[in-house]
Protein backbone atom coordinates (compact mmCIF):
# COMPACT_ATOMS: atom_id res chain seq x y z
CA UNK A 1 0.00 0.00 0.00
CA UNK A 2 1.17 3.30 -1.32
CA UNK A 3 2.05 6.06 1.64
CA UNK A 4 -1.17 7.86 0.66
CA UNK A 5 -3.65 4.85 0.76
CA UNK A 6 -2.06 4.29 4.50
CA UNK A 7 -2.63 7.76 5.73
CA UNK A 8 -6.42 8.10 4.17
CA UNK A 9 -7.29 4.41 6.27
CA UNK A 10 -5.96 6.33 9.30
CA UNK A 11 -8.07 9.73 8.77
CA UNK A 12 -10.93 7.28 8.41
CA UNK A 13 -10.58 5.47 11.50
CA UNK A 14 -10.22 8.29 13.58
CA UNK A 15 -13.54 9.85 12.07
CA UNK A 16 -15.23 6.61 12.94
CA UNK A 17 -14.20 6.58 16.50
CA UNK A 18 -15.37 10.29 16.98
CA UNK A 19 -18.74 9.43 15.65
CA UNK A 20 -19.31 6.47 18.11
CA UNK A 21 -18.34 8.86 21.02
CA UNK A 22 -20.66 11.68 20.11
CA UNK A 23 -23.93 8.87 19.87
CA UNK A 24 -23.45 7.59 23.42
CA UNK A 25 -25.11 9.99 26.19
CA UNK A 26 -23.24 11.25 29.07
CA UNK A 27 -24.19 9.83 32.30
CA UNK A 28 -25.51 12.38 34.89
CA UNK A 29 -23.07 13.37 37.36
CA UNK A 30 -25.68 12.98 40.14
CA UNK A 31 -27.32 9.25 38.51
CA UNK A 32 -28.84 6.76 40.67
CA UNK A 33 -26.72 4.10 41.78
CA UNK A 34 -28.75 1.85 38.76
CA UNK A 35 -27.55 4.12 36.50
CA UNK A 36 -30.97 5.53 35.74
CA UNK A 37 -31.08 9.06 35.42
CA UNK A 38 -32.07 10.91 38.65
CA UNK A 39 -35.08 13.64 38.14
CA UNK A 40 -33.22 16.17 40.09
CA UNK A 41 -34.56 14.67 43.52
CA UNK A 42 -32.56 11.99 44.23
CA UNK A 43 -31.17 13.34 47.61
CA UNK A 44 -34.94 13.14 48.55
CA UNK A 45 -35.26 9.53 47.18
CA UNK A 46 -36.37 6.32 48.34
CA UNK A 47 -33.78 3.60 49.03
CA UNK A 48 -36.38 2.00 46.25
CA UNK A 49 -34.50 4.34 43.37
CA UNK A 50 -38.01 5.61 43.08
CA UNK A 51 -38.17 9.57 43.17
CA UNK A 52 -39.51 10.55 46.48
CA UNK A 53 -42.92 12.86 46.42
CA UNK A 54 -41.71 15.19 48.74
CA UNK A 55 -43.63 14.07 51.75
CA UNK A 56 -40.92 12.07 52.74
CA UNK A 57 -40.21 13.63 56.36
CA UNK A 58 -43.95 12.46 57.08
CA UNK A 59 -43.45 8.95 55.85
CA UNK A 60 -44.50 5.93 58.29
CA UNK A 61 -41.75 3.21 57.94
CA UNK A 62 -43.57 1.41 55.63
CA UNK A 63 -43.00 3.90 52.97
CA UNK A 64 -46.53 5.35 53.12
CA UNK A 65 -47.21 9.02 53.74
CA UNK A 66 -48.85 9.03 57.05
CA UNK A 67 -52.50 10.18 57.69
CA UNK A 68 -51.72 13.01 60.31
CA UNK A 69 -53.20 10.31 62.76
CA UNK A 70 -50.12 11.59 65.27
CA UNK A 71 -52.19 14.95 66.00
CA UNK A 72 -55.08 12.92 67.87
CA UNK A 73 -52.25 11.48 70.39
CA UNK A 74 -51.10 14.62 72.00
CA UNK A 75 -51.76 14.76 75.81
CA UNK A 76 -54.53 17.48 76.84
CA UNK A 77 -53.27 20.12 79.69
CA UNK A 78 -55.18 19.57 82.90
CA UNK A 79 -58.04 20.07 83.17
CA UNK A 80 -58.69 20.49 79.37
CA UNK A 81 -59.70 16.74 78.35
CA UNK A 82 -60.67 15.59 74.68
CA UNK A 83 -64.24 13.96 75.38
CA UNK A 84 -65.49 13.93 71.76
CA UNK A 85 -62.67 12.15 70.49
CA UNK A 86 -61.43 14.67 67.71
CA UNK A 87 -58.19 16.67 68.71
CA UNK A 88 -58.05 17.64 65.05
CA UNK A 89 -60.75 19.27 65.04
CA UNK A 90 -60.97 21.10 68.63
CA UNK A 91 -58.33 19.60 70.88
CA UNK A 92 -59.07 19.41 74.26
CA UNK A 93 -62.48 21.11 74.18
CA UNK A 94 -63.95 20.44 77.63
CA UNK A 95 -62.28 22.31 81.12
CA UNK A 96 -63.37 19.12 83.39
CA UNK A 97 -63.07 21.58 86.12
CA UNK A 98 -66.46 23.26 85.17
CA UNK A 99 -68.42 21.65 82.57
CA UNK A 100 -71.58 19.84 84.33
CA UNK A 101 -71.57 17.22 81.65
CA UNK A 102 -67.58 15.86 82.38
CA UNK A 103 -67.50 17.31 85.88
CA UNK A 104 -64.12 15.82 86.62
CA UNK A 105 -64.03 13.20 83.76
CA UNK A 106 -65.33 12.76 80.39
CA UNK A 107 -69.01 11.43 80.65
CA UNK A 108 -69.02 12.25 84.66
CA UNK A 109 -72.26 14.54 84.48
CA UNK A 110 -73.76 16.41 87.83
CA UNK A 111 -77.37 15.42 88.06
CA UNK A 112 -80.07 17.82 87.54
CA UNK A 113 -82.41 16.16 89.73
CA UNK A 114 -84.17 18.85 92.13
CA UNK A 115 -80.56 20.69 91.92
CA UNK A 116 -79.16 24.08 89.80
CA UNK A 117 -76.24 21.78 89.17
CA UNK A 118 -72.64 23.06 89.47
CA UNK A 119 -69.54 22.34 88.87
CA UNK A 120 -66.14 23.46 90.36
CA UNK A 121 -63.06 22.01 90.68
CA UNK A 122 -63.98 18.78 89.40
CA UNK A 123 -66.93 18.67 92.13
CA UNK A 124 -71.01 18.71 91.98
CA UNK A 125 -71.30 19.03 95.13
CA UNK A 126 -71.53 23.04 95.10
CA UNK A 127 -75.13 22.79 93.52
CA UNK A 128 -78.15 24.51 94.83
CA UNK A 129 -80.97 22.53 95.58
CA UNK A 130 -84.64 23.46 94.89
CA UNK A 131 -86.87 24.65 97.28
CA UNK A 132 -87.23 22.18 100.00
CA UNK A 133 -85.64 19.51 98.52
CA UNK A 134 -82.11 18.84 100.08
CA UNK A 135 -78.90 16.31 99.32
CA UNK A 136 -79.09 14.20 102.35
CA UNK A 137 -76.74 11.18 101.37
CA UNK A 138 -74.20 13.97 100.14
CA UNK A 139 -73.72 12.53 96.50
CA UNK A 140 -75.00 15.50 93.93
CA UNK A 141 -72.86 13.80 91.34
CA UNK A 142 -75.52 10.93 91.22
CA UNK A 143 -78.84 11.78 92.01
CA UNK A 144 -78.84 15.75 93.06
CA UNK A 145 -81.11 16.77 95.81
CA UNK A 146 -82.71 13.19 96.39
CA UNK A 147 -85.19 14.23 99.39
CA UNK A 148 -88.11 16.50 99.72
CA UNK A 149 -87.96 17.79 103.62
CA UNK A 150 -91.41 18.51 103.08
CA UNK A 151 -92.85 14.74 103.24
CA UNK A 152 -90.09 12.69 103.79
CA UNK A 153 -90.79 10.75 107.69
CA UNK A 154 -86.64 10.36 107.78
CA UNK A 155 -85.55 14.11 107.02
CA UNK A 156 -88.77 16.09 107.72
CA UNK A 157 -87.68 19.70 107.67
CA UNK A 158 -83.96 18.66 107.33
CA UNK A 159 -81.74 16.14 106.66
CA UNK A 160 -81.67 13.66 109.52
CA UNK A 161 -84.70 14.89 111.09
CA UNK A 162 -86.76 11.83 111.33
CA UNK A 163 -89.98 11.70 112.76
CA UNK A 164 -90.52 9.51 115.78
CA UNK A 165 -92.34 5.84 115.15
CA UNK A 166 -92.98 5.42 118.75
CA UNK A 167 -96.73 4.11 119.13
CA UNK A 168 -97.18 6.40 116.08
CA UNK A 169 -97.96 6.33 112.16
CA UNK A 170 -95.28 9.17 111.43
CA UNK A 171 -96.12 11.61 108.97
CA UNK A 172 -94.54 14.60 107.35
CA UNK A 173 -96.32 17.45 106.33
CA UNK A 174 -94.47 20.61 105.82
CA UNK A 175 -91.60 19.73 107.51
CA UNK A 176 -93.78 19.19 110.92
CA UNK A 177 -94.19 15.13 112.61
CA UNK A 178 -97.49 16.38 114.10
CA UNK A 179 -99.60 15.05 111.67
CA UNK A 180 -98.87 11.19 112.55
CA UNK A 181 -101.54 9.33 114.01
CA UNK A 182 -100.94 7.23 117.63
CA UNK A 183 -101.69 3.92 117.75
CA UNK A 184 -104.59 2.59 120.31
CA UNK A 185 -104.90 4.58 123.47
CA UNK A 186 -101.26 6.02 122.56
CA UNK A 187 -101.38 9.60 122.94
CA UNK A 188 -98.98 12.38 122.34
CA UNK A 189 -99.05 14.48 125.32
CA UNK A 190 -95.43 16.60 125.17
CA UNK A 191 -96.44 17.90 121.94
CA UNK A 192 -93.50 16.05 120.41
CA UNK A 193 -93.98 13.41 117.64
CA UNK A 194 -90.77 14.10 116.14
CA UNK A 195 -88.92 13.30 119.31
CA UNK A 196 -91.18 10.51 121.20
CA UNK A 197 -93.58 10.07 118.90
CA UNK A 198 -96.89 8.83 121.18
CA UNK A 199 -95.02 8.57 124.18
CA UNK A 200 -98.17 7.87 126.75
CA UNK A 201 -100.28 4.96 127.34
CA UNK A 202 -103.40 6.16 128.76
CA UNK A 203 -104.69 3.10 129.80
CA UNK A 204 -102.28 2.60 132.43
CA UNK A 205 -101.04 6.48 133.13
CA UNK A 206 -102.09 7.82 136.03
CA UNK A 207 -101.08 11.22 135.31
CA UNK A 208 -103.00 10.83 131.89
CA UNK A 209 -105.25 8.89 132.70
CA UNK A 210 -107.96 8.53 129.74
CA UNK A 211 -106.39 10.96 127.86
CA UNK A 212 -103.13 13.92 128.17
CA UNK A 213 -103.95 15.98 131.48
CA UNK A 214 -106.52 13.92 133.19
CA UNK A 215 -104.47 12.54 136.11
CA UNK A 216 -106.06 10.45 138.97
CA UNK A 217 -105.85 12.21 142.21
CA UNK A 218 -103.40 10.73 144.78
CA UNK A 219 -105.58 12.28 148.04
CA UNK A 220 -105.60 9.65 150.55
CA UNK A 221 -105.67 7.15 147.77
CA UNK A 222 -102.77 5.30 146.23
CA UNK A 223 -103.60 6.07 142.79
CA UNK A 224 -104.53 3.97 139.63
CA UNK A 225 -104.88 3.75 136.60
CA UNK A 226 -106.70 0.48 134.07
CA UNK A 227 -108.39 1.35 131.10
CA UNK A 228 -108.63 4.64 131.10
CA UNK A 229 -110.01 5.03 134.90
CA UNK A 230 -108.78 6.02 138.02
CA UNK A 231 -111.71 4.38 140.07
CA UNK A 232 -109.55 1.36 140.71
CA UNK A 233 -107.04 3.43 143.44
CA UNK A 234 -107.14 2.33 146.72
CA UNK A 235 -107.95 4.21 149.67
CA UNK A 236 -105.51 4.77 152.63
CA UNK A 237 -106.49 3.95 156.32
CA UNK A 238 -110.33 5.27 157.23
CA UNK A 239 -110.44 7.31 154.06
CA UNK A 240 -112.90 6.54 151.83
CA UNK A 241 -114.01 7.96 147.99
CA UNK A 242 -117.85 8.37 149.20
CA UNK A 243 -118.92 10.34 145.63
CA UNK A 244 -117.14 7.96 143.34
CA UNK A 245 -114.85 10.30 141.56
CA UNK A 246 -111.49 9.25 142.51
CA UNK A 247 -110.31 11.17 139.42
CA UNK A 248 -111.42 14.61 140.96
CA UNK A 249 -110.72 14.29 145.00
CA UNK A 250 -109.24 10.82 145.64
CA UNK A 251 -111.02 9.21 148.66
CA UNK A 252 -112.29 12.23 150.29
CA UNK A 253 -114.10 11.09 153.50
CA UNK A 254 -111.94 9.77 156.34
CA UNK A 255 -114.71 7.57 158.58
CA UNK A 256 -112.98 8.19 161.54
CA UNK A 257 -113.78 11.92 161.96
CA UNK A 258 -116.77 12.57 159.70
CA UNK A 259 -120.05 12.97 161.17
CA UNK A 260 -121.94 12.56 157.87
Amino acid sequence: MSRRSRLLAHATSIVLVAACSSSRPEAPADAGVDGEVDSGAAADASVDGEVDSGAAADASVDGEVDSGAAADAGACDDPWADCNGDKRADGCEVDTDTDVAHCGGCGDACSTDHIVADCAGGSCEGGDCDGTWADCNGDKRADGCEVDTDTDVAHCGGCGDACSTDHAVADCAGGSCEGGICEGMWADCNGDKRADGCEVDTDTDVAQCGGCGEACSIDHVAADCAGGSCEGGICAGTWVDCNGDKRADGCEVDTDTDVA
